[in-house]
């Protein structure tokens, strides 16, 4: 127990340096970009002083050699000539600096304009100091029509399933780009696992992006439960999804508030969601019966001893009011991943979409959030593209996807024995990880697990 105590710390602190190493890349990678800005600014500064100095020169010797030219000229003439050109320099040089303030200005302006002109989602109409839930609409305006009313209320238990169908879909980042996904297909029947893996640019992201309306959608449609989302209000349907991504987010505040930001549940039901995460557990000991169960972290191995440092740390989640920075600058990632699991139990998703959740967390770390999401998620439709294989065995259908196609979809056990590109990307983490990750779809075939520790992260 000891030895795999100090390999976990081992592990953690190889995490800690690969983090802090890079935090100095992207540090050194931005001052450079800011050094190099500087030396053109100066650069640019000095030729521009040195030109306009040359400039003044030619000019001053030029009014020289015609006065001296010409005996016709008096010494007052000759006097406000000299003086006059000897303001030109002067002068250029503030009708330059005026300029480009103009401009920089005019920049600011004119991205202001773009805003001001932006198109807007679908979203409720904003009242001031309106407390009351939010009745989205497909305007501005302050009532509602029935329609509209009626519509929400129809859907008001949508989705009851997680049923998924996506046909011929087709998407893009902007009305000038390129489409990304091109005639994307494929089924998922309610509370089903979908693992989504495929190389780096081959659109995993921008499919999970496309549930949202995130992304501009060309061609085709999705389907949840029946229902087509793009006849649905924007604000419902974002509402009624969830989705954990690679870099979690919290906000800078108490624990309750990145939980409940709108202030539906009870402490009991917070409580309850950072039990069922494994932030906390309940513990009966002789000292404290009469108060009942106490939650104490889960760190790893309790052991006896631990430094009033570390009992601390253990017990931040057992007080709601902790205060959290902004970002969860405080907590680990695998806590701050957590924590936005625990949120996403707390509003009971029938979909849940995790896109690269554990990419940035140590493998432990990873096998415990898988844990939750099969274990926990049930009933829930979860689609988890992950760049760890072992994360996506337990999950009953696996979409392969490359260039914004899928090209391969199927059950683990299917494709991992299929040539083709699964296969490859199981064979390429090495011949012992091929194999176990065989047995694992095997065991998996019958039923839902989760990952184990120690998976091999494979570049995909």
């Amino acid at each position: 127990m000891g030895i795999w105590l100090r390999c976990r710390g081992l592990d953690r602190r190889c995490l800690g340096a690969c983090e802090m190493s890079i935090f100095i890349d992207d540090l050194m990678r931005w001052t450079n970009m800011q050094t190099t800005a500087l030396i053109w600014t100066i650069a640019v500064a000095r030729w521009l002083y040195f030109s306009l100095q040359m400039f003044d020169t030619i000019l001053k010797i030029t009014a020289l050699s015609l006065i001296l030219s010409r005996s016709s000229i008096s010494g007052a003439t000759a006097g406000f000539v000299l003086t006059f050109v000897g303001t030109i320099s002067n002068d250029l040089t503030w009708i330059l600096v005026q300029m480009r303030n103009f401009e920089w200005k005019g920049v600011s302006l004119e991205r202001a304009s773009e805003f001001r002109t932006l198109e807007r989602e679908d979203g409720p109409a904003l009242k001031a100091d309106d407390a009351s839930p939010p009745v989205w609409s497909r305007d501005d305006s302050d009532a509602v029509d029935e329609h509209e009313d009626a519509a929400c209320r129809q859907l008001a238990d949508w989705p009851e399933k997680g049923a998924l169908k996506v046909k011929d879909l087709c998407a893009r980042y902007g009305p000038d780009m390129p489409d990304i996904l091109h005639d994307v297909s494929f089924e998922v029947q309610g509370g089903e696992r979908v693992g989504i893996v495929g190389a780096t640019g081959g659109g995993k992201s921008t499919l999970a992006k496309a549930f949202f309306s995130f992304v501009d959608i060309t061609k085709g449609k999705i389907e949840i439960d029946g229902r087509d989302i793009s006849q649905i209000f924007l604000g419902q349907v974002r509402s009624r999804l969830g989705i954990i991504a690679q870099d979690p987010i919290l906000l800078s505040g108490s624990l309750r508030l990145n939980l409940d930001i709108e202030g539906r549940y009870s402490d009991e039901e917070l409580y309850d969601a950072l039990h069922q995460v494994q932030l906390l557990k309940r513990t009966e000991s002789a000292g404290d019966a009469s108060e009942g169960s106490a939650e104490t972290l889960v760190g790893g191995a309790q052991m006896n001893g631990r430094s009033s440092e570390q009992q601390q740390q253990d017990n931040i989640f057992r007080n709601l009011d902790y205060e959290i920075k902004g970002g969860g600058e405080n907590l680990s990632a695998g806590q701050k991943q957590l924590v936005v699991l625990a949120r996403a139990l707390l509003k009971k998703h029938r979909v849940l979409i995790l896109d690269e959740a554990t990419a940035s967390i140590d493998s432990a770390t990873d096998a415990e959030i898988s844990s939750v999401v099969h274990e926990e998620f049930t009933g829930a439709t979860v689609m988890i593209i992950a760049h760890r294989l072992r994360t996506i065995m337990p999950c009953s259908k696996i979409l392969v996807m490359d260039k914004g196609q899928v090209i391969q979809q199927g059950s683990p056990v299917e494709l991992i024995r299929l040539e083709g590109k699964f296969k490859d990307l199981c064979l390429a983490a090495g011949p012992e990880e091929y194999e176990h990750l065989v047995s694992l779809a095997e065991s998996h075939s019958t039923g839902y697990g989760y990952a184990e520790a120690n998976g091999r992260l494979v570049d995909i």
